[in-house]
């Protein structure tokens, strides 16, 4: 199976990189794809190497359905917004 997200189809078996406080419930407010094609989530807070933990992208998703509408971005791009009911933001490097 797949995932298509912002513009990329990925395995729903492929890791992201989510901060610790989306797991608590914090609302994602930061997305950004890395060059390596790695994917990460954020609270939008700056963060510490010790904040981030690796989930399945396909259980992200169940959590955050609103995801779905993520815009497109290249990558090395990100993409932000100011609360999770927001328009995203795409931020270029």
């Amino acid at each position: 199976m797949t995932i298509n997200l912002a513009g990329y189809i990925f395995p729903n078996s492929k890791a992201s990189l989510v901060c610790h406080h989306v797991l608590d419930g914090s609302p994602i407010l930061g997305y950004y794809h890395d060059e390596d094609g790695d994917v990460h989530f954020s609270c939008g807070h700056d963060h510490v190497d010790s904040d981030w933990l690796a989930i399945r992208m396909d259980r992200v998703l169940a959590l955050y359905h609103d995801l779905e509408s993520l815009p497109i971005v290249k990558i090395g791009e990100a993409a932000e917004r100011n609360n999770s009911g927001a328009k995203w933001e795409i931020l270029k490097p």
